[in-house]
């Protein structure tokens, strides 16, 4: 009976870290979709918000320089990807991989932040309404 109690109370104490394991990782989860998301929102703002020509400008010039930060950290990975550091073979060639797939990623958000900047910019609106 002793050793039935004592099972009973493992299972219980197991139970408890795995639910607290679990609702840690909701909550970070949570954070961090809300961090992007307040990010979205923020820049959605800053686009929505410049009306002058000055201020367009000043936010074009913002994310053509955020675009072209993650075009360079793109190019970084591309370079540490091409890095031969001495491991196994597989090992090596996994973390070439997940480093190519950060840079495309990274490509990806850069031309994101290049097609805000262009449509930001007042003299590609004025080219735009002269075309039509």
């Amino acid at each position: 009976m002793v050793k039935y109690t004592k099972r009973v109370k493992d299972m219980k104490t197991t139970l408890k870290a795995i639910t607290i394991f679990a609702a840690i990782l909701a909550v970070t989860s949570i954070s961090a979709t809300s961090s992007e998301t307040e990010s979205r929102l923020l820049e959605q703002a800053l686009v929505e918000g410049a009306v002058t020509p000055g201020q367009k400008t000043a936010v074009a010039k913002y994310f053509s320089n955020i675009a072209l930060a993650k075009k360079q950290e793109a190019q970084r990975y591309r370079e540490m990807a091409k890095v031969a550091t001495g491991g196994k073979f597989r090992a090596q060639a996994i973390k070439s991989r997940d480093m190519l797939q950060k840079a495309d990623l990274l490509d990806q958000q850069a031309e994101y932040y290049q097609n805000i900047s262009v449509a930001q910019n007042p003299v590609e609106e004025y080219k735009k309404l002269a075309l039509k």
